[in-house]
C-alpha cells in the first residue's frame, strides 16, 4: 500500500458562519422555483461542456471547460441541497410541534414541502447525471475499480459544514497537477469510495483515491488532510506547490485528528488500498462477453421527430414500445419540476392503446405490459448494469432533451417475448402473473436438470439501457451454456452478474 498523508500547510481562511439572529426566508414555491432556477443555468453550461468533450472540435475552450466543470457543478448541487435541507428542518420542527397547529393546515403545509422535496431530488438527479457523464470519460478504463466503488451505499448528499467546506477547497485548488486530474466522488453516483480519484491522463488509469479529513484551526483558518491510497507500483502524483503566505501572517497548526477520526481514517485507508487490490488482480470468474446492440438509433429518431401536439410512438424490437411527446417551448426545467404549466396528458396518448397492442402477441399466454420512463430520480443514477446515461452511444443533445425533460419519454414493455423465447429452449417457466420471470427449469439429462432463478435482471436490460431482446437472449443462452459446463461433474450452483461496458 502506498499511501501519502499531507496536512495542508497553506491553510484555508474562510468566512465565519452566518449570525444565528438571521433570520431564514421562509420556505416557499419561490424560493425552490429560484434555486432550480439557478442550478439549470449551471446544469445547461455543464452538458454544453460534455457534449463539447464528446466532439472536441466543437468548442475550442474544451480544456478549460474540464477544469471548471467540477468545482461549477459541486457548487451547482450544494446549492440545491441547502435548500433541500432547510426543507427537511422545517419537517422537523412541524412533526415535533405537530400538536401547536391546525390538524388541516399541517397536513397541508407538509404536502407542499413533500412536493417541494420531490422537485429538488429530481434536480440532484439531474446534476449527479451530468457528474456522472463527465467522471465516466476519465474512470471507464477500470471497470473492476467501478465495481468495487458500486458494493458501497451511495450518499445521497453531500456532507454538511466542515466537511463539504473541505471538499470545496480541495477541488477549487487541486483540480489537475503532474498530469493528473482530480475526479471528484460527490457529483457522482457511481464513485463511493473515498472523497476523489487522481486520473492519470497519459495513461487514463485511476493512480490513487484520497479520503480527506477537514478540521477548524480557529474562526479564520481550516487545515485538510489528504491520504492518498494506491496499490504497490502505481504512479503517485507529486503534490503541487501551494502558495506561499506571506512572513506576517501568522499559520496555526491544526491540532492533532481525534482518537475517533483517526480510528475512521485507517479502516478507510486499510479498505480502499484492499478494494484497489482486488481490483487489480483481476476476477477469477468466467466472463461472457458479446457486442450487444441497443435501440439508440430508434431513440434518436423518435426524439427528433416528437412534437407539442401528440405522442409519438415506435417500435423497438417484439417486445418494447418507445413513445415520445416535446413540451412546449419555453418550458423551464424549474417549472417542469414543479409541475407548473401541464395540459392534460388525455389527448396526447390517445393512440396508445393502438400502438400497445402491437406490442402484444395473441399466441402468447404471458401478454403483460409494465409502463416506464427514460430519464428521472429513479432512472437517472449509475448501476452495474447500464452505462451512465450520458455515455450512451445517442446524440448529446437528445440525452439533453430527455434528462431536462424538454421531451417526455415512456417505455412500454412486454416481457411475454423473451418469456416465449425460453420456452423455445425447452423451459418450463413460472411467472408471478405480472410478466415477471420467477423460475424456469428442464430436464436436460436423465436425472439432471437446470434451474434458472433471479433471471428477471436479464429483462431489465430492455427496458433501462434499451438493450434489443437478441442481445438479452445471447446473453442467457450463453449463461446457460457455461453454467452446464461447470456443473457437468454434479450439482451446483452458478451465480451471475451483468456488466454493460
Amino acid at each position: 500500500m502506498r499511501e501519502n498523508n499531507h496536512l495542508d500547510d497553506d491553510s484555508q481562511k474562510v468566512s465565519p458562519p452566518p449570525s444565528r439572529n438571521m433570520k431564514a426566508r421562509r420556505i416557499s414555491a419561490s424560493v425552490v422555483r429560484n434555486a432550480l432556477q439557478a442550478a439549470e443555468v449551471e446544469f445547461e453550461w455543464c452538458q454544453q461542456s460534455l457534449a463539447a468533450m464528446r466532439r472536441p472540435g466543437d468548442h475550442e475552450g474544451v480544456g478549460l471547460a474540464i477544469l471548471d466543470f467540477q468545482p461549477r457543478l459541486r457548487d451547482a448541487i450544494a446549492d440545491l441541497e441547502t435548500t433541500y435541507r432547510r426543507i427537511k428542518q422545517e419537517e422537523k420542527r412541524l412533526i415535533a410541534n405537530k400538536q401547536g397547529y391546525n390538524e388541516m393546515w399541517f397536513k397541508q403545509r407538509m404536502g407542499k414541502l413533500a412536493s417541494y422535496t420531490k422537485s429538488l431530488t429530481e434536480g440532484l438527479a439531474i446534476g449527479r447525471a451530468l457528474g456522472d457523464g463527465f467522471a465516466w470519460q476519465f474512470y471507464q478504463q477500470d471497470r473492476d475499480l467501478i465495481d468495487e466503488h458500486l458494493k458501497l451505499q451511495r450518499q445521497s448528499l453531500l456532507p454538511p459544514a466542515i466537511g463539504a467546506l473541505g471538499e470545496k477547497l480541495t477541488l477549487e485548488n487541486m483540480r489537475g497537477w503532474d498530469e493528473h486530474l482530480l475526479i471528484y466522488h460527490g457529483t457522482t453516483t457511481f464513485l463511493r469510495m473515498g472523497d476523489f480519484s487522481l486520473v492519470d491522463l497519459k495513461s487514463g488509469r485511476v493512480s490513487c483515491i484520497g479520503e480527506l479529513k477537514t478540521q477548524r484551526v480557529d474562526e479564520q483558518q481550516l487545515s485538510v488532510s489528504i491520504s492518498l491510497i494506491g496499490s504497490e507500483g502505481s504512479r503517485m502524483p507529486k503534490l503541487p506547490d501551494f502558495k506561499k503566505r506571506k512572513a506576517e501572517e501568522e499559520l496555526k497548526l491544526a491540532p492533532p485528528l481525534p482518537s475517533r477520526m483517526q480510528a475512521r481514517l485507517k479502516r478507510q485507508i486499510r479498505e480502499i488500498h484492499e478494494a484497489i487490490e482486488r481490483a487489480h488482480e483481476g476476477r477469477a470468474e468466467k466472463s461472457i462477453s458479446n457486442r450487444s446492440k441497443f435501440h439508440f438509433v430508434e431513440l434518436e429518431e423518435l426524439v427528433r421527430r416528437s412534437h407539442t401536439k401528440s405522442f409519438e410512438f415506435a417500435k423497438a424490437g417484439d417486445g418494447l414500445l418507445l413513445g415520445a411527446l416535446r413540451l412546449r417551448a419555453g418550458t423551464t426545467l424549474a417549472s417542469k419540476l414543479m409541475g407548473e404549466g401541464f395540459r392534460s396528458f388525455d389527448r396526447a396518448v390517445a393512440d396508445a392503446p393502438v400502438w400497445v397492442l402491437k406490442i402484444l402477441s395473441p399466441d402468447i399466454a404471458d401478454n403483460s405490459i409494465s409502463i416506464g420512463s427514460l430519464g428521472g430520480p429513479d432512472y437517472l443514477p449509475t448501476d452495474r448494469s447500464c452505462l451512465p446515461f450520458l455515455a450512451w452511444s445517442v446524440d448529446p443533445d437528445v440525452l439533453a432533451d430527455i434528462m431536462f425533460g424538454r421531451v417526455i419519454v415512456v417505455t412500454f414493455f412486454n416481457r411475454a417475448h423473451l418469456i416465449a423465447k425460453l420456452r423455445e429452449r425447452g423451459f418450463e417457466v413460472e411467472t408471478d402473473g405480472k410478466g415477471k420471470l420467477l423460475r424456469a427449469h428442464k430436464l436436460v439429462e436423465e436425472n439432471k436438470q437446470i434451474a434458472l432463478e433471479h433471471f428477471d435482471q436479464f429483462f431489465g436490460l430492455v427496458e433501462r439501457p434499451l438493450m434489443t431482446e437478441e442481445s438479452v437472449i445471447f446473453m442467457i443462452d450463453e449463461t446457460i451454456r457455461s453454467s452446464m459446463a461447470l456443473g457437468k461433474d454434479g450439482p451446483g450452483r452458478v451465480e451471475f452478474r451483468t456488466r454493460i461496458a
